[in-house]
């Protein structure tokens, strides 16, 4: 029997062979490992501590500790309507359904409880982590090798979808399809390729980068109209902007509970999933450390001023935005960050006029964001309300 392709939204065919879905980037569009690592960092420091000491006894241990630290609205999840769509009809046929996934069992049941779709479920119990072989080796175990058809999206699952009667894949992947090609059986494209470009540059926030001209504001006070002036500042706004980027990814990252809850927020990409979760934390740090690179050519003075903006934005993330008055003072004195990061890379001095009537407007800016936010949580995506 030759092997199939088969491109649709829904392909099942109708009998009693139990449909086996995934769990991370299958039924649901983000990975719950990641969700509950970045929701145990918003929480503070205690649960971070003993997330680090559950590492040394393993990755199951790990997601036990995720689990137990962080507590996930499943309700709020982004899940893949065209899985959805074939667990449905899976159980409209009369066969059984399973959840597999190598994520903690306490989000697994959590997830089967909200959905009502699976009359099982199997899930990694805190001291055995069940992905690629292990989870080929129970779902055989309890549905017999080959009579069972599997969802999945990643190269983990090779390994089940080799133990399977059909393969079913998550979005066009050309790379697991070949290597899937030595199996017996068909193999089912489910949904469509996802175009990332565009919800990568809602993500980097590129509209926002207008703020960062203010570093340009020094160099138009003291008239200096020299190349290499105009170069310098030119360096600091791209390195101001990439920094700002990973800075706006981070904070989505630690507030995708509250996001998904939120009735414009819940579109943004990540909260969304329309941006792979595991992929963000990577982009971020590059994009911090492309920046700092870009800003050692300016000189110590700029790199000073950079790294003061990264940790006031990180600290306003993580505890100044919900202080009273002092989140005006910290929005503030980061407009008034790109005004001295523009000083420094083009080497002129701030005149006191100049720094005065920047606090002053700037201060002002920043009483008016909660009337802003009232009105973006109706007509925006809320951007205002993320630092910077």
């Amino acid at each position: 029997m030759g092997e199939s392709y088969e491109y649709s939204c829904v392909s099942l065919e109708k009998d009693a062979i139990p449909l086996v879905v995934d769990l991370d980037g299958s039924l649901v569009q983000t990975d719950l490992l990641y969700e509950s690592f970045f929701g145990t960092v918003a929480i503070g420091l205690r649960g971070i501590l003993e997330t680090i000491g559950s590492l040394r006894k393993g990755k199951a241990a790990l997601k036990r500790s995720l689990a137990n630290s962080c507590e996930i609205d499943y309700s709020t999840l982004p899940y893949n309507k065209d899985i959805l769509a074939l667990v449905r009809e899976a159980r409209h046929a009369g066969r059984p359904t399973c959840l597999a996934t190598a994520a903690d069992h306490k989000h697994a049941h959590g997830i089967a409880s909200h959905l009502e779709l699976f009359d099982s479920v199997l899930a990694s119990d805190g001291k055995s982590n069940l992905s690629a072989s292990q989870k080929a080796e129970a779902l055989s175990s309890k549905f017999g090798e080959g009579n069972f058809d599997y969802v999945g999206n990643s190269a983990d699952d090779l390994h089940v979808w080799r133990k399977a009667r059909h393969a079913y894949i998550v979005g066009q992947s050309a790379g697991l399809s070949r290597k899937l090609s030595p199996r017996r059986g068909k193999t089912h494209i489910v949904g469509s390729k996802v175009r990332r470009f565009p919800s990568w540059i809602k993500a980097l926030r590129v509209h926002q980068y207008s703020k960062n001209l203010l570093i340009f504001v020094p160099l138009f006070a003291a008239q200096l109209w020299t190349l290499s002036a105009f170069v310098n500042a030119t360096l600091a706004f791209v390195s101001f902007s990439l920094c700002a980027s990973a800075i706006y990814i981070f904070n989505d990252l630690l507030d995708l509970k509250s996001d998904r809850s939120h009735p414009s927020k819940k579109s943004r990409p990540l909260a969304s999933g329309a941006v792979p979760i595991a992929q963000a934390p990577v982009v971020a740090f590059c994009l911090l450390m492309a920046g700092m690179a870009i800003g050692a050519f300016l000189g110590w003075q700029f790199i000073v001023v950079l790294a003061g903006y990264i940790f006031l934005t990180t600290a306003y993330s993580l505890y100044l935005k919900r202080r009273m008055l002092v989140d005006v003072v910290a929005l503030a004195l980061l407009y008034t960050t790109r005004i001295f990061a523009g000083a420094a890379a083009v080497d002129v001095t701030i005149s006191q006029w100049l720094l005065g009537f920047s606090m002053f407007v700037f201060v002002s800016l920043a009483l008016t964001r909660p009337i802003h936010e009232a009105t973006a949580s109706c007509c925006s995506d809320g951007d205002v309300a993320v630092p910077d």
